[in-house]
């Protein structure tokens, strides 16, 4: 964890690299969309957006249980970036993930070497689909899991005056070795503030065909998003 905070630091220092966007939540449910790695208790996240360039950007996230202060899961997310036209974007990319996974009485630190594919098409300005891709795996191979992940999702945004809506339905395919495989889906709801940044939401994520050992999850986030310049 000491190795993440410091790499957060050098985004703030190192002048090729200009942190964009910084968000802040805290949830009453820690939900993941894969069921293997979600908290299931109140925490708080933060997710740090910084270019290099107009093709590479690194994004760095941490997360923390609120009931124990103890450490979730971190990440650093370093994508490529291709406009394929005015509607269609590409990303594809590499996440150094770390999961603090428990074990009985024992949290083993888990690494997740991650590979990603995102593709992104705007219907218009308020409509987009969603497309993603995961494929990860685990060090040491005797804890955790591996496997893929695929996602669609539908997101929607209303806006008004003073505040926007986003409603984003995302239908996902869970295949992993730890028996998580099948369909899941999810719904999120969220009001954001324009001027403040400060967001308000609603999480739910539903087993469609997967484990019955999967049961409804729900929780309801608070945050605030700024711009860094």
């Amino acid at each position: 964890m000491k190795k993440i905070m410091m790499f957060v630091a050098v985004l703030f220092t190192v002048p090729t690299i200009q942190a964009q966007n910084i968000t802040t939540s805290f949830t009453t449910n820690g939900i993941a969309p894969i069921p293997s790695f979600t908290l299931g208790e109140a925490a708080t996240t933060t997710v740090i957006t910084a270019d290099i360039n107009k093709y590479i950007a690194i994004q760095p996230d941490f997360a923390f249980s609120l009931r124990t202060g103890k450490p979730w899961y971190s990440d650093v997310f370093i994508f490529y970036k291709i406009k394929i036209d005015s509607t269609n974007r590409l990303k594809v990319g590499f996440d150094y993930s770390l999961f603090f996974q428990k074990y009985g009485n024992v949290t083993q630190t888990v690494v997740y070497p991650t590979f990603e594919a995102n593709i992104e098409h705007s219907v218009d300005k308020d409509n987009k689909i969603i497309g993603d891709m995961w494929y990860m795996y685990s060090v040491p191979s005797k804890y955790g899991t591996k496997g893929t992940y695929v996602s669609i999702a539908y997101q929607r945004n209303v806006d008004y005056k003073n505040f926007s809506v986003r409603i984003t339905p995302n239908l996902f395919y869970l295949n992993f070795f730890d028996d998580s495989k099948g369909l899941m889906g999810s719904v999120d709801v969220s009001i954001n503030h324009k001027k403040t940044g400060l967001f308000i939401g609603i999480q739910s994520v539903v087993p469609v065909t997967v484990s019955n050992v999967y049961n409804i999850s729900k929780g309801l986030y608070i945050g605030i998003s700024k711009k860094l310049y």
